[in-house]
C-alpha cells in the first residue's frame, strides 16, 4: 500500500543529539513548584545552565525560583531531581520522562524528587501519574516530593532527552526506554490500521468537527478506532503497537506513542492547526515514516479576558479531500461510504455543541470568551457556515452569563472610528486602497484586508467603503490616503537591488509607517505567488469541488483581502461560466453550497469594485443559488441597477423586500 503524498511527508530526521552522563550539583536550593514554567530548584548559574532546565522547542523556558529558606530543611543523602509532578498527561509524557530512564539506569538506587505543593504525597497522586510510572516500572516508594524550601547537599539530573516540539531524540535515549519497558507488552506483528480519534473528548479540549461520523465510517470499513481516554494506558500501548499504519487525530494522544520504543509501522497524523509538525522529531525514530495530512480546512475560535486566541480549544474542521485521500492510500474505500449530506449534519452538531460549551457558564472561566458575539460570528461565512449564524447567536445569548455585559449585536455596523494604528494606505488597481492589518485566526501570523478604496474626482476625494463593519469614518480614511501620498519615504522610487536608493526610515512616526508597508510587501508577495498557482490549477480547482469545497472560497479568500481586482474579475468569467452549466444541469455537487456561495459573493465584490456589473451579478446570483439571504440580495440588487437591469433590479428587490418584511 502506498502512503498518501503530504507537503510534510517523508520527514528527515536532521542529526541527534548524543545523551550526556548524570549531572550533579552540590549545595543546591529547591522548592514547592508554583506551575509548569516554574519547576523549583535555583540551580547554579540557573541563566547559563543548559543540562538542568526545562526546555521547549530550542530554547529554555524556565523561570528562576523565588525560594525563601529559613535553613531548617537540608537533605544530606544524594537524590535525583526529575520535574515538578505534572498531571497533564501530554505535558508529563512530553517533557517529563524524558529524564527518567537515564536517572534509573546511571542511578537507580537514588530517590527520585519531583517539585510539588506544600503537603503532597504518595496519596495525591492521580491516575494518570500512576499509571505512566508503573509503565516504566517505576517503584512508587522511590519517589519523594518537595513541598517546602529544601537545601540538597548533592542533586542529580539527567539531560531532558527530548523537548516539546523540540530538536531530534537524543541518541542512545530511546534503547534505554525500550530496556525500562521490557516485558510489559508481548510486542505481537504490526498488522492493520489504527485511527485514534478525540471525537469522544468534551468539546471544548478541541477536536475536529465530524470527527464522529468520521470514526463511524471508518469503523465500518474495519478500520480499529481508539478514543484513549476509554482505555487503560496499557491497552493504549497495545493498540499503538499492534498497529501497521497507525492513524492520530492530532492531539495529546501523539505523545502517548513517545512510552513506546521503535516500532516497524507507519505513523500519519491529520493535522488539526495550520502547517503543524507536532512532535515530528520524536515521532520520526520511533516509526518507519512518518506523515502529517495536510486535511486542515480552518477553524473557530474565541479569545480570553486579554484577547488571545485560545487555540487549544479551537474546533477545526476537515479539507475532506486530503483526508478521505490518504485513507485511500492506506487501502481504506473512505470514498465508496463518504456522505456528505451526513458529514454536513455532523459538522453542523458539533459546532453547536462547541460554541454551547465555550459559552456554558459551568466551563472553567480561562474559556470564557470575553469577546464580543460578532468576533465568532464574522468567523462562519469564510468556512461555508453561514447558513449557522443565526442560531449561534441565538445560541451564545442563551449561554451568556445572566449579568455579563452586552455583545454589540452581529447585525449592525460598529460607531464609525478613526484609523487605527493598524491602518496604512497605498496604491492600488483603481486609486489608493486602505488596508488594516488583522490577527489571523487559526494561525500565527497577521491577515490584511481591505477596507476601502479612495478615488480623486477633480480634487474631491471618494471613499469606497468595501468593509463598513470594521466601522471607519470615511473622512478619516480619505486624510490617510493624502497623508500616503504626501510621505516622502513611502512614495519614493527604488530598486530592491540599489541599497543607496532605499528609502531612511528615520524615527517615530515615519519608521513605523515604512516598516507596516514592507511587512505588507512580503505578505503580498506571498498571495501573489499563491493566486498565480491558483490561476495555473483553476480548471482543477473547479472539477475538485465535489470532494474539497473549500477549493475554492480559500483562494477566492486571498483574493479579496488583498483586493486583486483583475485577477478576481478572470476567475469570475471561468468560475462562473462552469457553475451557470452545473446549475443548468443541475449538477451542483453535494456538500459545496456555503462555500462556494460565499466565494462567489466575494468575487462578485471584486467585480463590481472592477466596474463589470454584468459579470458582477451572474457572481451573486449564482451565490443566491448556493443560498439565500437579504444581504446578497441586496448585492445582486445593487449590480442589477449599476447594470440598468429594471427586470432583475425588480426581481431582486421584490425578494429583498420579504427578507426585511
Amino acid at each position: 500500500m502506498r502512503l498518501s503524498e503530504s507537503d510534510t511527508a517523508a520527514l528527515q530526521v536532521p542529526a541527534t543529539r548524543r545523551l550526556v552522563p548524570l549531572q550533579s550539583f552540590q549545595n543546591v536550593l529547591a522548592g514547592p513548584s508554583p506551575n509548569r514554567m516554574t519547576p523549583g530548584v535555583h540551580w547554579p548559574d540557573f541563566e547559563n545552565q543548559t543540562h538542568a532546565r526545562l526546555w521547549r522547542g530550542n530554547r529554555r523556558v524556565c523561570t528562576l525560583p523565588e525560594i525563601q529558606h529559613d535553613g531548617s530543611t537540608r537533605i544530606t543523602e544524594p537524590g535525583l531531581f526529575v520535574s515538578m509532578y505534572d498531571n497533564h498527561f501530554g505535558h508529563m509524557v512530553a517533557e517529563t520522562i524524558p529524564r527518567i530512564p537515564q536517572s534509573l539506569a546511571e542511578a537507580p538506587d537514588l530517590p527520585l524528587y519531583f517539585s510539588a505543593r506544600a503537603g503532597f504525597g504518595l496519596a495525591n497522586l492521580s491516575p494518570m501519574f500512576r499509571s505512566v510510572l508503573g509503565w516504566l516500572n517505576v517503584p512508587l516508594d522511590q519517589l519523594r516530593f518537595i513541598g517546602r524550601p529544601t537545601e540538597f547537599r548533592d542533586l542529580t539530573i539527567a539531560m531532558q532527552a527530548e523537548h516539546l516540539d523540540g530538536p531530534p531524540t537524543a541518541e542512545g535515549y530511546l534503547p534505554l526506554l525500550e530496556a525500562r519497558i521490557a516485558g510489559q507488552l508481548d510486542m505481537p506483528r504490526p498488522e492493520g490500521i489504527t485511527f485514534v480519534s478525540r471525537a469522544a473528548l468534551a468539546p471544548e479540549k478541541g477536536r475536529h468537527a465530524g470527527e464522529r461520523y468520521l470514526a463511524d465510517c471508518l469503523d465500518g470499513l474495519g478500520v480499529r478506532v481508539v478514543y484513549p481516554e476509554n482505555l487503560t494506558l496499557h491497552e493504549q500501548m497495545k493498540a499503538y503497537a499492534s498497529a501497521k499504519y497507525l492513524v492520530f487525530s492530532e492531539g495529546s494522544a501523539i505523545h502517548g506513542r513517545q512510552l513506546l520504543g521503535r516500532i516497524d509501522h507507519h505513523i500519519s497524523i491529520l493535522r488539526r492547526r495550520l502547517r503543524s509538525t507536532i512532535a515530528q522529531h520524536q515521532m520520526a525514530p520511533r516509526g518507519a515514516s512518518l506523515t502529517y495530512v495536510g486535511c486542515f480546512g480552518g477553524s473557530l475560535v474565541t479569545t480570553d479576558e486579554d484577547g488571545r486566541k485560545i487555540d487549544h480549544s479551537m474546533i477545526s474542521f476537515y479539507a475532506v479531500a486530503p483526508m478521505i485521500e490518504h485513507f485511500e492510500s492506506l487501502g481504506v474505500p473512505l470514498r465508496r461510504v463518504w456522505d456528505w449530506a451526513a458529514y454536513n449534519r455532523a459538522r453542523d452538531a458539533d459546532v453547536m455543541a462547541w460554541v454551547g460549551a465555550m459559552y456554558d457558564p459551568k466551563v472553567y472561566s480561562w474559556l470564557k470568551p470575553h469577546n464580543t458575539d460578532a468576533y465568532l460570528l464574522d468567523q462562519l461565512e469564510p468556512l461555508g457556515l453561514g447558513h449557522l449564524r443565526t442560531p449561534i447567536h441565538a445560541l451564545i445569548r442563551l449561554m451568556r452569563p445572566e449579568g455579563a455585559a452586552a455583545s454589540t449585536p452581529a447585525t449592525k455596523a460598529q460607531p464609525a472610528v478613526a484609523p487605527r494604528a493598524t491602518d496604512f494606505a497605498l496604491r492600488g488597481e483603481t486609486g489608493v486602497d486602505i488596508f488594516t492589518r488583522l490577527e489571523d485566526v487559526g494561525a500565527n501570523r497577521p491577515r490584511y484586508l481591505c477596507l476601502a478604496t479612495v478615488v480623486d474626482l477633480g480634487g474631491i476625494a471618494s471613499v469606497q467603503m468595501h468593509e463598513p463593519t470594521q466601522g471607519r469614518d470615511a473622512r478619516d480614511l480619505a486624510r490617510l490616503a493624502r497623508a500616503f501620498a504626501q510621505d516622502a519615504a513611502l512614495s519614493q522610487s527604488f530598486s530592491l537591488t540599489d541599497a543607496s536608493a532605499w528609502p531612511r526610515a528615520g524615527h517615530g512616526e515615519s519608521a513605523n509607517s515604512l516598516l507596516q508597508h514592507a511587512a505588507f510587501f512580503l505578505a503580498w508577495q506571498e498571495a501573489d505567488a499563491a493566486s498565480q498557482h491558483f490561476m495555473g490549477q483553476l480548471d482543477r480547482v473547479i472539477a475538485s469541488l465535489s470532494n474539497h469545497p473549500g477549493a475554492l472560497s480559500a483562494p477566492v479568500a486571498l483574493l479579496y483581502n488583498f483586493n486583486r481586482i483583475s485577477v478576481g474579475v478572470q476567475v469570475a468569467r471561468r468560475v462562473t461560466a462552469v457553475l451557470s452549466q452545473w446549475i443548468a444541469m443541475q449538477q451542483w455537487p453535494a456538500g459545496t453550497r456555503d462555500s462556494t456561495g460565499h466565494a462567489l459573493r466575494l468575487l462578485g465584490d471584486l467585480c463590481t469594485r472592477g466596474a463589470v456589473p454584468e459579470l458582477a451579478l451572474s457572481c451573486y446570483e449564482i451565490a443566491l443559488h448556493a443560498g439565500d439571504n437579504g444581504f446578497r440580495r441586496r448585492k445582486a440588487y445593487e449590480a442589477a441597477r449599476a447594470l440598468g437591469d429594471r427586470g432583475k433590479m425588480e426581481l431582486h428587490l421584490a425578494a429583498l423586500k420579504r427578507f426585511e418584511a
